[in-house]
């Protein structure tokens, strides 16, 4: 029971600072700052994302091989972190 309280606690918390955070943004100035992005600038982004995956499927696979040796592929353990 304590943990179901502990988890909706840290998801109410989540929830009124990503309000509160939206409450105070200018969408016009969102807007406006993403229509002065570049391609290139936008395809670093993207190209920077898939490499942050990359390296966090790296770590599942490396922390599964040290977990448990041998019992998971590599391709499952990469898998299985996307989740």
């Amino acid at each position: 029971m304590l943990s179901w309280a502990g988890s909706l606690a840290v998801l109410g918390l989540a929830a009124w600072l990503v309000q509160h955070t939206l409450t105070g943004l200018a969408w016009h100035a969102v807007a406006a700052a993403w229509g002065r992005l570049s391609a290139r600038q936008v395809a670093a982004s993207i190209a920077c994302t898939a490499l942050s995956f990359g390296i966090l499927a790296l770590f599942d696979v490396l922390a599964a091989r040290t977990a448990v040796p041998g019992r998971v592929s590599a391709a499952r353990a990469a898998f299985a972190g996307a989740r």
